[in-house]
């Protein structure tokens, strides 16, 4: 008997140590993407269910759900939590945050919230893949409560499962992921991903939950989602001390934002005058939207605004929406820009001389402003304003006729006075173009005829000194006077529907 039960218990053993080792062999092909997740011998935990039910159970288990813990341990690939009790494996889309999404780092000790895939391994410790983990780097005493919006209606949000019926206030604070939109709670979707901090929840069926903030992961798309992506800009701007310059980047704020640089980003003072940086300026950087998920997040810098006259204004990108009456809407509506007659404006690269009044809706700008009112849209009282791009006036034109001789000519109309683009014009009218870069002048050619527009002077030919050539944007525009030039003084231009009439006879 007794070597019956030995050798039963030595089975057993030999059984123990092979399960241990494909345990040890399943840990170690479990990588840090999603995907890698659904390894072979992970075991369906609802494969127990009675059958008829399984359809109703799967139907109902969400996709992601959160974990709560300390940090017992943490590499590269994962974090421990809860004295190794559950292993969370990152991959490179893994967002790593505070409860207000900026970027944070985990350290052990932290108390932490993760996002993850309801799949977990069987293995010793558990194994989940993370898609957010929140740091409570406030000590807060709010728990982050993950959610798939079901209905959002009079200030609730009731969850897609119905466990949750989370309430909201106009003052709620919302909180959005990787969209540059302002967000109150009652603009999110049924079928956003959200998070909801509260400090008390409920123990009813559903749990109520007074939300403290809102975080929206994803924004489901509304009936109408077209005016959400126009209104999204395609540049943000961002300030902050710069901490480190290197080979093509400049981090700011700790390491906290890194911003590329290319041979196009132009780094100047606040009078657009070049500039050089320091570890220490403080800058305010006009950057693409488009962010890595890597840490620090990166963007790509267009323009770099150095304080080097120590100056108490701030920086503010928008592009226009419209402009009347001394106010500038932002097209994203975020801002309201107040200006004089009087207020200085400079301008990039364009060679003319621009008065506030003259920027056009879909112009880029910088705002300088010491006060900025804290309402929706927020109040700017311009103290200068910047143009890095001046946008044409959008008035099509599809043809140009000449003495009943119809050219088919296509463009839009530029800004003030000097209103046609030159070279779309003459080439439209069989001339050709040919760019003197030495005298910065340009030849227009068609047969025997020469014709010369110099960059800042009164046409040739022209009766009156009428509007000088100028350079908008890298384009050269000119007034009515080049009919006369290209046909004659005395030429007589009016323009209806698109269609500019030059009489020459």
């Amino acid at each position: 008997m007794k070597k019956f039960l030995s050798a039963i218990l030595a089975m057993l053993m030999v059984i123990g140590v092979f399960s241990v080792s494909a345990s040890t062999e399943a840990t170690e092909e479990v990588g840090a993407n999603y995907d890698t997740m659904l390894i072979e011998d992970v075991e369906d935990p609802y494969a127990q269910m009675p059958k008829e039910s399984d359809e109703e159970v799967i139907a109902e288990m969400p996709e992601k759900e959160m974990h709560h813990g300390v940090v017992s341990e943490i590499t590269e690939e994962y974090i421990l939590l809860n004295d190794g009790k559950l292993r969370v494996n990152l991959a490179p889309e893994t967002y790593i945050s505070d409860y207000s999404l900026n970027p944070a780092e985990i350290k052990k000790g932290d108390a932490v919230s993760v996002l993850a895939s309801t799949m977990m391994t069987r293995s010793l410790p558990p194994q989940v893949a993370a898609y957010n983990i929140f740091v409570n780097t406030e000590n807060s005493q709010a728990a982050p409560i993950y959610a798939v919006v079901g209905t959002n209606t009079d200030g609730k949000i009731e969850s897609e499962d119905c466990s949750k019926i989370i309430a909201y206030t106009e003052e709620t604070p919302v909180t959005a992921h990787r969209m540059k939109i302002i967000l109150k709670g009652m603009d999110i979707t049924p079928g956003s991903e959200i998070i909801a901090f509260a400090s008390v929840m409920t123990m009813s069926e559903p749990a109520l939950i007074n939300a403290e903030s809102l975080a929206v992961l994803t924004l489901a798309k509304a009936e109408e989602p077209a005016t959400i992506i126009e209104a999204m800009p395609e540049k943000v701007s961002v300030s902050g001390i710069v901490s480190e310059i290197g080979e093509g980047y400049v981090q700011i704020n700790d390491g906290n934002e890194q911003f590329n640089l290319a041979e196009e980003t132009y780094i100047c003072d606040y009078n657009l005058n070049p500039a050089e940086l320091k570890v220490g300026d403080m800058i305010t950087v006009v950057a693409g939207s488009a962010m890595t998920m890597s840490l620090p997040p990166q963007m790509a810098a267009h323009y770099i605004f150095v304080n080097t006259e120590d100056s108490v204004s701030a920086p503010i990108y928008a592009v226009v929406g419209s402009n009347e009456n001394g106010v500038m809407m932002s097209l994203d509506g975020a801002n309201r820009i107040v200006y004089e007659e009087a207020t200085p404006v400079i301008a990039h690269r364009i060679r003319m001389m621009i008065k506030a009044n003259d920027i056009t809706e879909g112009s880029e700008i910088v705002v300088f402003a010491s006060v900025v009112g804290m309402s929706l849209p927020a109040h700017v009282a311009a103290e200068k304003i910047a143009v890095l791009s001046l946008a044409p006036v959008k008035t099509d034109v599809s043809a140009v006729v000449v003495d009943g001789e119809e050219f088919n000519v296509e463009f839009n109309f530029g800004s003030t006075e000097a209103k046609y683009p030159l070279r779309a014009l003459a080439e439209g009218l069989g001339f050709e173009v040919i760019w003197n870069n030495e005298e910065r002048s340009i030849n227009l050619k068609k047969g025997e005829a020469v014709h010369s527009v110099k960059i800042g002077e009164a046409l040739t030919m022209a009766r009156v000194a009428g509007v000088l050539p100028v350079i908008v944007n890298d384009l050269t525009y000119v007034g009515d006077d080049i009919f006369n030039l290209l046909f004659g003084n005395g030429a007589k231009v009016a323009a209806d529907n698109g269609i500019i009439e030059v009489t020459t006879k």
